[in-house]
């Protein structure tokens, strides 16, 4: 049975999913998958390796037609994966503006602006830091004015440090265009900062869905963000014993280090290259580079090889 997407939404509607069903072969990753997503509101995705987490965000970003089911989706939307995906040949500003024409550069500066890399227009993507290149994946995200925003483990690359300010920018983002945002990640704590809500995915089910009321700054050594923790992690059959125990059995799940915070008293990353004008680089006029490509967002690649099975 096909699947009934996307586009029919009006704006401000919720995204929902009905009877999901997605199978590889023999396998059935997602099996009748239930999900709405509320205007504005952050969900966040956990799931053991190989669940079905990337796959069923793939679906809700059109790049996997082989499901089963219904979908409906808001008709902006957007993709930010764990690679930045910048193209190396095109300047900052160009890779955030690709797709929607010269005329929106001045709403690719702006966007540049809010992630911090207003400096870094006229940079190559090779000048850029890791958490500098996500940053303007993020802005090549917003440009757009997504309804949805789906994020698939986009600090995964990321150093931990790194990661914190990302959190720290992330949220004040998402707090100020207001997306509906669903978070594929493996860490838990991540997850408990950044979300509204939290799901697990468990053998192609929904098999929690937790409300995350724990006050911001959310710290991991809070009584109620601990508890919740805690929660989490048995239900992804993880035993929270202490923190050594738990950072190992994560690590052997391919889960990224907890962090300790929220990241909001983080500094900005300033320990990255300066961007490089040399002329010999593969164009040295940002104003010959051509922006005029498909409108659609180049984030959603229909050759991204990112599938579950990866995951």
């Amino acid at each position: 049975m096909a699947t009934e997407l996307r586009g029919q939404l009006a704006a401000g509607a919720a995204t929902t999913v009905r009877g999901l069903v997605r199978a590889f072969g023999e396998r059935t990753v997602l099996d009748g998958i239930d999900l709405t997503i509320r205007p504005g509101e952050f969900v966040a995705l956990l799931g053991r390796s190989g669940s079905g987490k990337s796959t069923l965000l793939r679906i809700l970003a059109g790049l996997d037609n082989g499901a089963g089911g219904k979908v409906d989706v808001p008709s902006r939307n957007a993709v930010v994966f764990q690679d930045a995906r910048l193209l190396p040949w095109s300047r900052v500003l160009d890779n955030v503006v690709l797709g929607l024409g010269r005329s929106e550069r001045g709403r690719g500066e702006r966007a540049l602006e809010e992630v911090g890399l207003a400096k870094h227009a006229r940079a190559w993507p090779s000048t850029l830091s890791g958490g500098e290149a996500q940053r303007a994946a993020l802005a090549r995200a917003l440009v757009r004015e997504p309804e949805l925003l789906l994020l698939d483990e986009p600090f995964g690359a990321l150093d931990a440090l790194t990661r914190l300010r990302m959190h720290a920018l992330l949220r004040e983002l998402v707090a100020r265009h207001r997306p509906s945002v669903l978070l594929v990640t493996h860490d838990v704590d991540e997850a408990i900062v950044l979300a509204d809500r939290v799901l697990v995915l468990t053998d192609g089910r929904i098999s929690l869905d937790a409300r995350v009321d724990v006050p911001h700054p959310r710290r991991r050594h809070d009584g109620e963000f601990a508890s919740l923790r805690a929660r989490l992690l048995a239900e992804l059959g993880v035993q929270d014993d202490s923190d050594a125990s738990v950072n190992d059995a994560l690590a052997s799940d391919g889960v990224s280090e907890a962090l300790a915070s929220d990241g909001s008293d983080s500094e900005p990353d300033t320990d990255s290259p300066e961007p490089n004008t040399d002329s010999s680089g593969p164009n040295t006029d940002s104003s010959e580079t051509d922006t005029h490509g498909p409108e659609t967002d180049t984030s959603t690649s229909e050759n991204d090889t990112d599938s579950e099975k990866q995951t």
